[in-house]
């Protein structure tokens, strides 16, 4: 398994870049619509919270990468979860699997 360094992103040609850009964005469209019914039950001022939200607050904390082209992408909640991580599953060649929080 390998551990993504963010810095190997500065040796990315622009369109690399771009491709890995969309992907994240992607990824953290997947984990709101996915995570939206578990933040509200977690929401404990009565709120709306919404798939943008969630997108917004969250940040990657990290990635892995199998050989088979599975990998795990780490976020932290933003507080959404009272600071548990979420982490999402997939693969290269299949998509994205799952987004649980821990």
């Amino acid at each position: 398994m390998v551990i993504l360094n963010i810095s190997l992103l500065v040796n990315l040609k622009a369109v690399e870049l771009g491709i890995v850009i969309v992907l994240l964005f992607l990824i953290k469209k997947f984990v709101s619509k996915e995570l939206l019914d578990d933040a509200e039950n977690w929401n404990d001022n009565n709120s709306t919270i919404t798939e943008e939200m969630i997108a917004e607050a969250i940040t990657m904390s990290g990635i892995s990468m199998s050989a088979d082209g599975d990998f795990t992408v780490y976020y932290d909640d933003g507080d959404i979860f009272s600071g548990h991580s979420i982490v999402v599953t997939g693969n290269m060649g299949k998509g994205l699997f799952e987004a649980n929080m821990e």
